[in-house]
């Protein structure tokens, strides 16, 4: 699949790009893997060789140049910017394991508490209208079960949107909007959408 490679290609570039920018990552990444049940900086990555037979490991993917290539132009960091504090919704310590072998893509609607009633709740996954107000933005889950060693090993993740733009549009604060969030299986051809309590997803939090 031609798209997969050039793909996974760019977030290597834009992996490639950070490096740049936190040169201390290597040092922070093998600092926290010491505190690990399971040190991912030493654990070799099946099935890939190098020519003395070794395996590969997360600390070889530290320099491009070791790896045999370089990228002729990489992302600049944008200026610093004076703005307000981001308003953010969280979804708490989420177990990617729990999900087994499904995927989801979560949307999140901001929608004022006194607009409620008003809103017109989307159906299915053709209603989803990202153009919308009321649209604060996604995320999406790509679940493991257990034939995914490093998915039952790695620590629980926190899922993070940003809603700041959706309040501004809308001209409220966060102690004015109710969450409305709403979940696509996207390895199942239904095009319902889940609840949050139909998936392991927690409940989020402003």
């Amino acid at each position: 699949d031609i798209a997969f490679w050039l793909h996974h290609c760019n977030v290597d570039r834009i992996y490639e790009s950070y490096l740049e920018i936190e040169p201390d990552s290597r040092e922070e990444f093998e600092n926290f893997q010491d505190s690990q049940n399971v040190d991912m900086f030493e654990a070799q990555f099946e099935p890939f060789e190098k020519t003395d037979g070794s395996k590969y490991t997360a600390k070889d993917t530290f320099n491009t140049n070791n790896l045999g290539y370089r990228y002729d132009t990489l992302f600049k960091p944008p200026p610093q910017q004076l703005r307000e504090a981001p308003t953010f919704v969280l979804f708490s310590q989420v177990k990617v394991y729990e999900f087994e072998s499904k995927c989801y893509q979560v949307h999140v609607y901001v929608v004022g508490k006194k607009q409620e009633e008003e809103f017109k709740e989307p159906q299915k996954s053709g209603d989803i209208d990202v153009t919308s107000d009321n649209y604060a933005g996604g995320d999406a889950i790509f679940g493991r079960g257990m034939e995914c060693s490093n998915c039952m090993t790695r620590p629980p993740v926190d899922l993070i949107v940003n809603i700041s733009k959706s309040l501004i549009k809308l001209q409220l604060s966060r102690y004015d909007v109710v969450l409305k969030v709403y979940i696509e299986e996207t390895t199942d051809s239904s095009d319902a959408l889940l609840k949050l309590s139909d998936t392991p997803l927690p409940e989020p939090i402003i």
